[in-house]
């Protein structure tokens, strides 16, 4: 049980810096491709806000909400910007 549950937390931890990893190159991207403009850092921070709540609401969807109309654990997360 020990074993499993460390092993989970392992997983989890590998997940939550790939993301990361993922959120940050491809917002960096958007950062780039504003680098001349004084919009630059808004739009890297919109990127993140937006991947972030796309990300939070895909979670809620797959792991906290039930398929048969029982109430999710959790509200649904707001996805709106």
């Amino acid at each position: 049980m020990i074993r499993r549950i460390t092993r989970c937390w392992g997983q989890l931890r590998w997940l939550v810096a790939n993301w990361q990893a993922y959120r940050l190159s491809h917002c960096n991207s958007v950062y780039m491709q504003w680098r001349d403009g004084s919009i630059r850092g808004v739009m890297a921070f919109s990127c993140k806000t937006q991947l972030t709540k796309q990300r939070s609401h895909d979670i809620w969807k797959n792991f906290l909400s039930y398929m048969d109309g029982t109430p999710a654990i959790l509200p649904e997360p707001d996805t709106s910007l």
